[in-house]
């Protein structure tokens, strides 16, 4: 049975003026309100007030629909309990989601650490392998030298024989 100090919603009044089988205008005109008052009710955009909701559930109780509101009512409880339900899941799957999404991105994260890792391997050797090059470098560059001191040495003596053997101002004319 409806209570007294209970609030009447939308459905509720709905119910209550379908139930009678009555239009808007209709219970608006039972009512003493105009029927733009009965549509904002049931749409849940305003509300009744206090001797409005107390007439509408006198209506109710006079014709017997105080029980059927409750049975509403109780049905609004059930269907709220299966969308708690359902956030819930629903929150459990995006919870899982993302867990899976957070491992794949860390997977990631790994990976890329790898690649960082084998690149500073690589100028490492690279490096390495720069020092071997600029050490053969200054090594034949030495030899180069070396060979050429050889070679300038030899000229010397070359030139210092032709100095011997053709005397200075010795014309090949």
């Amino acid at each position: 049975m409806a209570q007294e100090g209970k609030k009447l919603n939308g459905q509720d009044i709905r119910t209550i003026r379908t139930k009678l089988g009555l239009s808007q205008a209709k219970f608006a005109e039972e009512l003493g309100v105009r029927r733009l008052a009965i549509a904002r009710w049931e749409s849940g955009t305003r509300t009744p007030d206090e001797t409005n909701q107390k007439r509408l559930l006198q209506i109710a109780k006079e014709n017997g629909l105080d029980t059927k509101l409750e049975n509403v009512s109780s049905n609004d409880k059930i269907v709220s309990s299966k969308v708690d339900t359902l956030d819930t899941k629903l929150d459990t799957r995006d919870t899982k989601n993302v867990s899976k999404l957070d491992t794949k991105s860390d997977k990631v994260d790994t990976k890329l650490e790898n690649v960082s890792s084998n690149d500073k391997i690589v100028s490492s050797k690279v490096d390495t392998l720069d020092t071997k090059l600029d050490t053969r470098d200054t090594k034949n560059v030495s030899k180069l030298d070396t060979k050429s001191d050889k070679v300038d040495t030899k000229l010397e003596n070359v030139s210092k024989q032709l100095d011997t053997t053709f005397p200075t101002g010795y014309n090949f004319d």
